[in-house]
């Protein structure tokens, strides 16, 4: 298991940028800001991204928001492991 430090940067934006972010974290299912900020720097770092997989993303974050899951157990038992 890998253990990272995570630092916290601080971000300035006006009272407008804040709500557009707020709104997009809701609407596209981010749990947090910054777990739409980290996938945001992710995605302007790691260009290798294809829009394809950057598609898959967010359809597997929607699914998380409605439910749509499933546990450790029931996907090994589903791959027969």
């Amino acid at each position: 298991m890998v253990c990272t430090t995570m630092e916290t940067v601080e971000l300035n934006l006006t009272e407008e940028e804040s709500k557009q972010i707020d709104n997009y974290v809701m609407e596209a299912g981010y749990s947090s800001r910054s777990e739409f900020m980290k996938e945001f720097i992710l995605y302007i770092t790691e260009p290798e991204l294809s829009e394809e997989v950057l598609k898959e993303i967010a359809t597997a974050r929607k699914q998380k928001q409605r439910g749509e899951v499933f546990s450790l157990e029931e996907v090994k038992n589903q791959l027969g492991l």
